[in-house]
């Protein structure tokens, strides 16, 4: 097979917060105490003038006339109240458009099917309309990874679509982030509203790390504030620290109050869930709502008022909604929140908006024309429920992928979900992404993470594995497979080694030499191994159960991280992968082999 090395390392997490405000450039220094505002005075009420008193009559001197003077009647000043929609999105993923450009199937939902929903309640004058964004919408779709990797930075589409969709403000996430600062900035410039985030601040100064903590914007005559706030468990980089959450909101909720005196105040929070959310509306006077996490949940405040916290669930699939009234206050003499009504709305009703598809069909056609390049040709058909069994032509093509990107020794590869087929011929860039989407692994992008193992640890790995995969065997009557979790069943590639089905578990596995060399695996060696972010981050516990390896032992393990960015190096053409042996290589086996068949063919009448 002709293979060329993909390679793309992304040295950690820099924090989106790098970005500015509304279509500004980055400042030399950290912006802190300005936030950004859109200037539009709130009407208030004004005292209505008391009525002049008509002039007296003359009154004759002789005539004694007793004066009867009136109390002026002044009517009370009627405000009428100002109701307010407040709309939020999360964790969007990159499902911008249905369109799904390697399987050919629509989505239920996406941000277009949400346009239409802004657009209908922005349709209804009695109301004011806020959308906001609580982060993670730069990765997860094809379409979003294309523009992140293959296009330049001033025609992304993300910041095209939320501009075109009126977004207020937009809080950062953990996956953003990932993306790297200096591709950030330049779409934090295209957009025409302000990323925001409190506690991202200076190692040194402790001040907001070139961002702004808070924005302010008027809607239906109401002055409202939204403080941004990112998710602690998010890794900054060097220099760059997030703060709690709690300490933050009670820094900053005064600050606003003194300076700004807003009608409302929204915490719009980047949370993995709605805890930290409930945290901020039960510690932090002085908020009105909250958005964070996926569930409606009502807090008490320290005051004993209640503090709605409100979410979306991720893919679009629904909106955090709260529709909100705010009644004037005559002795106070100011607007104040006297009604919430928050929810989680589903989209799933809504249809796809045709002004959304109509204006951004470019950049679906040009993505469904980019897939169809053409990477290799397949010499025979390729079937993924041949993984389940034994070595397979599919499973070897993601092993000599992880090896070749990453030069480990030895690559660990579970099998793609079953029924997933490559005909022989042409193999286009859709083929290989649906592909990886079959692994699991995300449309075009995932994570790679090399570490040292010794001989013995990779062992004790594929003993764990096989102890799972396969049965116990005690006659050709019985079924080959222990379940159907083909997620945790991992073969390894660059060693030759035979699996007997016969044997107790733990002593299945006898590797034999490494593929490389052909020289004798060695169990006191140590080899340097490749799997995904999955399986390093234990999922299965193979490196826990199976090998024995404590959280902090298998952290220390990590040699190096891989951003493989699939489409970027798909791009190549033909050259990228050549020709494609549909054969296995055959580097492991199961044994007996009659009896392996057998079991396989019980198994096969479970499968249809």
């Amino acid at each position: 097979m002709k293979k060329q090395t993909l390679l793309r390392l992304m040295v950690g997490l820099v924090l989106i917060l790098s970005l500015v405000g509304c279509k500004t450039t980055a400042p030399e220094e950290p912006v802190v105490d300005e936030p950004v505002k859109v200037e539009k005075e709130v009407v208030k009420p004004a005292p209505k003038p008391e009525p002049k008193p008509e002039p007296k009559p003359e009154v004759a001197e002789e005539a004694v006339v007793e004066e009867v003077v009136e109390e002026p009647v002044v009517e009370e000043v009627v405000v009428d109240d100002i109701n307010i929609k407040v709309i939020a999105t999360s964790d969007i993923n990159g499902m911008l458009f249905p369109d799904n450009v390697v399987t050919g199937r629509a989505a239920d939902t996406s941000l277009a099917q949400i346009y239409s929903f802004v657009a209908e309640e922005r349709a209804d004058d009695s109301q004011g309309v806020v959308l906001l964004d609580a982060g993670n919408v730069m990765q997860g779709q094809l379409i979003v990874d294309y523009y992140n990797y293959l296009k330049p930075a001033n025609e992304h589409i993300v910041p095209a679509v939320m501009n075109a969709m009126g977004y207020d403000a937009a809080v950062p996430g953990a996956d953003d982030a990932a993306m790297g600062a200096e591709l950030l900035y330049q779409v934090g410039a295209a957009s025409e509203f302000p990323w925001i985030g409190a506690n991202v601040v200076s190692a040194q100064t402790g001040k907001a790390f070139k961002g702004f903590a808070y924005t302010v914007i008027e809607e239906n005559g109401a002055k409202i504030a939204i403080l941004g706030l990112t998710s602690s468990s998010i890794e900054a980089p060097q220099g760059i620290k997030v703060e709690d959450m709690v300490t933050t909101a009670k820094k900053w909720v005064p600050i606003i109050e003194a300076r700004e005196n807003p009608d409302m105040i929204i915490a719009l929070c980047q949370s993995e869930g709605s805890d930290e959310g409930v945290k901020v509306a039960e510690m932090v006077r002085g908020i009105d709502l909250v958005i964070a996490g996926t569930k409606t949940v009502k807090a008490l405040n320290p005051d004993g008022d209640t503090v709605y916290v409100v979410g979306a669930m991720e893919d679009a699939k629904s909106v955090a909604t709260a529709d909100v009234t705010l009644s004037w206050d005559k002795a106070a003499d100011e607007f104040a929140v006297s009604k919430v009504k928050a929810r989680s709305q589903s989209m799933a009703s809504y249809p796809v908006s045709k002004v959304a598809m109509g204006a951004f069909s470019y950049a679906v056609d040009e993505l469904k024309a980019a897939v169809m390049t053409q990477v290799g040709y397949l010499n025979g058909d390729v079937d993924a429920n041949d993984a389940l069994f034994g070595d397979s032509a599919m499973v070897d093509i993601m092993h000599n992928l992880q090896l070749d990107m990453t030069g480990a020794d030895i690559s660990f590869a579970a099998p793609p979900v079953a029924n997933v087929k490559l005909k022989k011929g042409p193999i286009y860039v859709r083929d290989l992404l649906y592909v990886m989407e079959a692994f699991g692994l995300e449309s075009n992008q995932t994570w790679l993470y090399t570490g040292e193992m010794t001989g013995a640890e990779i062992d004790a790995y594929l003993e764990y594995s096989y102890a799972n995969w396969f049965n116990d065997m005690q006659s050709i009557n019985d079924n080959l497979l222990g379940g159907l979790d083909y997620y945790n069943f991992d073969s390894a590639a660059g060693i030759k080694y035979v699996v007997d089905i016969k044997k107790d578990a733990g002593k299945k596995v006898n590797i034999k030499t490494t593929t490389a060399d052909g020289l004798k695996f060695q169990k006191d060696k140590t080899y340097t191994v490749v799997m995904n972010a999955y399986r390093a981050f234990d999922y299965g516990k193979f490196l826990s159960k199976g090998v024995g390896l404590s959280s902090n032992e298998i952290a220390s393990r990590v040699q190096s991280s891989f951003s493989v960015n699939l489409l970027e190096g798909f791009m190549m053409g033909e050259d990228m992968l050549g020709t494609i042996d549909a054969e296995a290589d055959d580097n492991w086996f199961v044994s007996p082999r009659y009896w392996a068949q057998k079991g396989m063919e019980n198994d096969m009448k479970l499968l249809k």
